[in-house]
């Protein structure tokens, strides 16, 4: 329930410059409305872009001496690229995870990445668990890139079977109509494919990059 106006002649302020517009308006014979309630308003969204430093499939590794000037807005960042992407696994190689996230803070940058759920290494250096991941990765990615290949041809074999069956169940006109059917179906079948594998082939090239 909003406020009722407070309708004030004498002046009112918070500080000595607020107290001197309020003694002016008093001067000037105004009726004026001091705080007398809250306006409401829309804060608008903003969407932000993130560039990963390394990524292999589903892991990103990103590695940070410092977080930077704006190292709060820097770390509120990548929780909420985490929070956006909950499939990606985010993991960071500090310099020295020791260290504090800003001067005087007794957390470090070891603990900040235990607090949010990130994985860390320290010294600039990857552990061999991660190689290992990051190999399982390389190999994930190779084998959707042969099924995606291989889907095409399956797929014609399918749908010439139902074509096929429709033909021999329902004369003539059930088949032109099958193939109709099939023959629409199987245009967004293809162009799902190829944008299938055109992104499958962008993270192998990735994948390859990051390990060069």
């Amino acid at each position: 329930m909003a406020s009722r106006p407070v309708l004030a002649l004498a002046p009112r302020g918070r500080n000595k410059l607020e107290t001197g517009v309020s003694q002016q308006l008093s001067d000037a014979g105004i009726s004026y409305e001091y705080e007398g309630g809250w306006l409401r308003y829309t804060v608008p969204s903003r969407e932000g872009k993130y560039l990963p430093d390394w990524r292999c499939g589903k892991i990103i590794i990103e590695a940070k001496g410092w977080f930077g000037q704006n190292g709060a807005k820097e770390r509120q960042k990548y929780i909420l690229v985490r929070d956006s992407h909950p499939h990606l696994d985010i993991r960071f190689v500090f310099s020295d995870a020791r260290k504090p996230i800003y001067k005087g803070s007794k957390t470090t940058y070891a603990q900040w990445a235990e607090d949010h759920g990130f994985k860390w290494s320290t010294n600039g250096t990857i552990p061999n668990a991660w190689l290992t991941d990051l190999r399982q990765e390389m190999q994930d990615g190779e084998t959707q890139l042969r099924k995606a290949d291989d889907l095409p041809r399956r797929q014609g074999k399918l749908g010439a079977r139902i074509v096929n069956h429709a033909a021999g169940e329902d004369g003539s006109g059930a088949s032109a109509a099958a193939r109709g059917h099939h023959s629409t179906k199987g245009r967004r079948r293809v162009r799902h494919l190829q944008a299938r594998r055109l992104h499958l082939r962008n993270t192998q090239r990735e994948i390859g990059r990051a390990h060069v």
